[in-house]
């Protein structure tokens, strides 16, 4: 007997589950200072766990420090071997196995760049390769959201300012002027050098300057090689002289290799004034001529060494003028100061009938 089914057979619904199975490696990092003085020393740890379910084989661990950090020697590892690629910045961890709970550790010592205050260094690792237990293939693992950890290191940085005193202010015309100017670090860390340029005035000479600064007239420059702390000052000094009345500005900038905060108090400007000195001679002018019986305004100037105008003159002089009080027309009579000096024939002209 035989029996034959006739039409379309009838539809099988299944449903196949297949389950991959692996392993959930984990990798983590820490810094012990994330805020650091630049130059200073600070430590990374890696932390590489396996939750399971199962065993790793061969682990490639890759650690890419940022320009600005710089590896002190070769890492410690609890278990595996490291390489280290100096100039790109790159250390490799490769670890032979890792055993389901089981996790291993990688420490590494770093110097922060004396030049690297205010920037954000960032270090990244990653799980660059994972093996199956028995080395013959790639081991899977499904969760790789855990596999590239980062820390952010911000080295703390130096604040330059400076500041300019003169003195006196104002100052009289060919007295010494002295100018201090003081450049500070206001921190939170040490600055690794710094360079102050002090811009003079065009109409000035300079005198004498704090030793090792050098003059290149108008700038008079000052270097410190060496680093500045925190709170700490330097000052610097130039003595100038002027003769023009005048109002000197002399401006000061200071910079360094050590990024700042803030750069917006790296410049000073400092003015003084320059007043006439003091008054060492009179001058006399009036017209040239005089016609007898008539008279004239003379006007007299107090002049300093330089010529300028003074504002006064302290001391007395006396004006004689000799001759007869009807003298003829055209006839000039004698100027003579109270010390017995004669002036030029006439009524004096500026440059002419002075004294000292």
């Amino acid at each position: 007997v035989s029996a034959r089914q006739e039409g379309p057979l009838p539809a099988i619904n299944a449903s196949v589950t297949i389950t991959v199975t692996g392993a959930d490696l984990a990798l983590s990092k820490s810094v012990s200072n994330a805020t650091p003085d630049a130059g200073a020393l600070i430590s990374f740890t890696l932390g590489l766990t396996n939750t399971g379910p199962l065993p790793a084989g061969q682990v490639v661990v890759t650690d890419a420090l940022p320009a600005g950090l710089t590896v002190v020697g070769s890492p410690a590892v609890t278990a595996g071997s490291v390489q280290v690629d100096g100039p790109n910045g790159l250390i490799t961890w490769t670890h032979t196995s890792l055993a389901v709970g089981a996790s291993a550790q990688m420490a590494m010592t770093t110097t922060v760049s004396a030049t690297s205050g205010g920037q954000s260094l960032i270090n990244r690792a990653g799980i660059a390769s994972v093996q199956n237990e028995s080395g013959s293939g790639t081991l899977a693992d499904a969760n790789t959201a855990n596999h590239t950890p980062s820390v952010t290191v911000l080295p703390q940085t130096g604040d330059l300012t400076v500041g300019i005193v003169a003195a006196p202010n104002p100052v009289n015309a060919g007295a010494p002027l002295l100018y201090t100017t003081t450049v500070t670090n206001s921190g939170p860390t040490a600055v690794a050098n710094f360079t102050l340029t002090n811009t003079l005035p065009a109409s000035v000479t300079v005198q004498s300057s704090t030793p090792g600064c050098t003059v290149t007239f108008p700038t008079v420059v000052c270097v410190r090689s060496s680093a500045l702390g925190v709170n700490a000052s330097q000052s610097f000094t130039v003595v100038v002289t002027s003769s023009v009345l005048t109002t000197l500005v002399h401006n000061a900038t200071v910079s360094t290799d050590t990024p700042e905060s803030s750069t917006a108090n790296n410049s000073a400007s400092q003015s003084t004034t320059v007043d006439p000195a003091s008054a060492i001679r009179l001058v006399l002018s009036g017209a040239g001529t005089q016609t007898a019986g008539s008279s004239q305004n003379l006007t007299i100037t107090a002049k300093d060494s330089f010529g300028n105008t003074a504002s006064g003159y302290s001391g007395d002089k006396a004006l004689t003028f000799s001759g007869a009080a009807n003298a003829p027309s055209g006839a000039s009579p004698d100027v003579v100061d109270k010390d017995g000096r004669s002036g030029e024939r006439g009524v004096g002209t500026e440059g002419r009938s002075r004294w000292a």
